[in-house]
């Protein structure tokens, strides 16, 4: 939701998305359908493609690939305003398409989610890359912890859902997220 939220924002409410998805894994799927409900909800934002990449490789190569023959049949400018990628790789591949064909000075924001080290550094270099959701993982090991101990000393956990808060990383805080 925050990427998607953060993809209609900076286009303000307009234009074509190309997303990257998988479906076949249901937490990515999941994204995926939060991001179609968001993006339908804007009635000027248009999936103009929606995209399962070939994962063998975490999808980097097979997205730029995809991304390549998109950009060949929307040539002109600002045809696509955004790419959504349910994880990283394929926008690091969607970002590596747009670089080749020379397109970066259009404007097409590219969202990912997972804050992996090359999405951290595309966000760094200021580019089409913006954004992506970094995992609390010290978070979510806590909040098994806390859930294991609470069974443990006999509490019933009722919620089958435990949410830990994840963070937005954008140009404002990467730096808080570069590796060392």
């Amino acid at each position: 939701a925050e990427t998607a939220t953060y993809v209609v924002d900076r286009i303000n409410g307009e234009g074509n998305i190309v997303m990257f998805v998988f479906d076949a894994f249901p937490p990515v799927q999941k994204r995926g359908i939060i991001a179609d409900a968001l993006f339908a909800n804007h009635p000027d934002v248009s999936v103009l493609e929606r995209i399962t990449p070939d994962v063998q490789d975490g999808g980097i190569a097979d997205a730029r690939a995809q991304m390549e023959a998109v950009l060949a049949a929307n040539p002109e400018p600002g045809s696509i305003a955004a790419v959504w990628a349910a994880w990283d790789q394929p926008g690091i591949g969607a970002l590596q398409a747009i670089e080749a064909a020379g397109r970066e000075d259009e404007g097409i924001v590219i969202v990912g989610i997972d804050a992996n080290p090359q999405a951290v550094d595309a966000i760094a270099a200021n580019g089409n890359f913006e954004a992506s959701v970094a995992q609390d993982f010290a978070g979510i090991g806590a909040a098994t912890a806390n859930a294991v101990e609470r069974q443990l000393a006999g509490e019933t956990i009722s919620q089958g859902v435990i949410y830990v808060s994840t963070k937005l990383v954008t140009a404002a805080n990467v730096a808080d997220f570069l590796a060392e």
